[in-house]
């Protein structure tokens, strides 16, 4: 559009001109926008996530997916929160003033630490009875494994006790008793 003064708003009428006239072009300056700083830190599980994004010209939203090319939506909006990589895009809308800007970087939810929080074993039994060892995990279940005679781990207290009895009938014998948890999505096996 024409204008009647330089950076003026006013109109100018051209529709009946019927002398020389002083026009000016009128136009609207848009502003180049960026990104200018998107970050994002690894985080262990159970953890908040931690973005930082700023932008030349507005504030940008943040929005989530746990593919690079995926659908981007709202941290809670998305199907779960596992251990995984994600990907974050900072984008500013465009407006009358400046245009619009996106970026994408990543980050990564890593598996948590988990613990056996208690573990008790029997000190004596005896020759006819099975070991009852209890344990209880932070997180998931615990299974118990056994050490044989030659340090091997097995399933079963009765296949620990008879690489261990051997020619010890009758005799004192030690055993030992490991309590596991199994790593999970989320948790590193304890």
């Amino acid at each position: 559009s024409w204008v009647t003064a330089n950076g003026g708003d006013e109109e100018a009428d051209l529709s009946s001109v019927s002398q020389d006239m002083t026009v000016y072009a009128k136009y609207n300056s848009i502003y180049i926008n960026a990104i200018t700083e998107l970050s994002a830190e690894n985080v262990k599980y159970g953890e908040d996530y931690s973005v930082k994004a700023t932008a030349k010209y507005g504030t940008p939203v943040l929005t989530f997916s746990k593919e690079e090319s995926g659908e981007y939506k709202a941290w809670n909006k998305l199907e779960n929160h596992d251990a995984g990589t994600y990907y974050v895009k900072a984008t500013v809308a465009a407006t009358e003033e400046y245009d619009g800007a996106e970026k994408t970087t990543s980050f990564k939810i890593e598996q948590a630490e988990n613990a056996i929080t208690s573990f008790v074993v029997p000190e004596t039994i005896s020759c006819n009875e099975t070991i009852a060892p209890t344990a209880t995990a932070a997180h998931g279940d615990v299974t118990f494994k056994y050490v044989k005679a030659d340090n091997t781990l097995c399933d079963t207290f009765e296949e620990a006790k008879d690489s261990i009895l051997g020619n010890n009938v009758g005799n004192n014998i030690s055993y030992r008793v490991q309590a596991i948890t199994e790593d999970t999505v989320n948790y590193k096996k304890a």
